[in-house]
């Protein structure tokens, strides 16, 4: 263990890190495909309300309004970039995050910038995004830096705001290094929270007799109460429509 978290702090259940969709007040899909950011109102929508038909006060059905804030989507990239620009001045933890992506990539006529990036994910982070922190970890961890205790140390931060699939790589990295009863603990935690390969993880210790049935039983019990818990008729229909499972 070379986390600077203390160990029985990372190991406690986090709260959802996305809470309910703020319109049809269902818990929020953790995967990508299952919620969507708009910049207009600084919001994160779930798919379900996403693709579902916006009507005015006078009932009549629109395709290109916020489904939240009802503000005409932007017909540009550049416009929907302002959006997100304007979001982040003023402290919007998703849009200082997708700021720091687009200077990663290069994107939206920036100049890639490692640096900036990364001063906008810690900003992001310390304003409490999972994804920035977990960016953050990778980027550590990647050729330009081989940072083994920062990148644990920032996949652990991510792991305590929520994110699964940092909790999925803290259990992965336990079990690489022989610590079964740790890495069980993440993974359950993990797939409390919606990440899926924690089942195969925790079933190849099952199969080696590293984890008992009843470990592998509470694991595949709570990933089922999380998709229980995400579920819903409207997400069902994007998801056929979209063709992306959201869990």
């Amino acid at each position: 263990m070379i986390y600077d978290t203390a160990l029985d702090k990372l190991l406690e259940q986090p709260t959802p890190r996305f809470g309910d969709c703020p319109i049809c007040m269902v818990r929020m899909p953790s995967s990508t495909h299952g919620r969507i950011f708009y910049g207009c109102c600084g919001k994160m929508v779930c798919s379900g309300c996403s693709h579902s038909p916006v009507y005015d006060h006078l009932g009549k059905k629109s395709v290109d309004k916020c489904p939240f804030c009802r503000s005409l989507h932007p017909t540009t990239d550049e416009a929907l970039f302002e959006m997100k620009k304007k979001q982040a001045k003023a402290n919007n933890v998703y849009a200082v995050y997708s700021l720091g992506l687009a200077y990663f990539y290069g994107r939206n006529g920036l100049r890639r910038s490692i640096k900036l990036a990364m001063k906008l994910w810690h900003r992001s982070g310390d304003l409490g995004c999972a994804d920035a922190y977990l960016q953050i970890g990778f980027l550590y961890g990647s050729f330009r830096y081989r940072d083994k205790v920062k990148t644990l140390d920032y996949i652990a931060k991510a792991a305590e705001l929520g994110h699964e699939e940092a909790r999925y790589f803290l259990g992965k990295w336990e079990m690489m290094n022989g610590n079964t009863d740790e890495a069980i603990k993440h993974l359950t935690i993990a797939a409390t929270n919606g990440e899926p390969r924690s089942l195969t993880l925790v079933q190849e210790l099952y199969q080696y007799g590293l984890a008992t049935k009843e470990e592998y039983t509470k694991l595949l019990r709570s990933y089922q109460e999380y998709v229980t818990e995400i579920k819903s008729v409207q997400r069902d229909e994007a998801a056929v429509i979209t063709g992306c499972p959201y869990y």
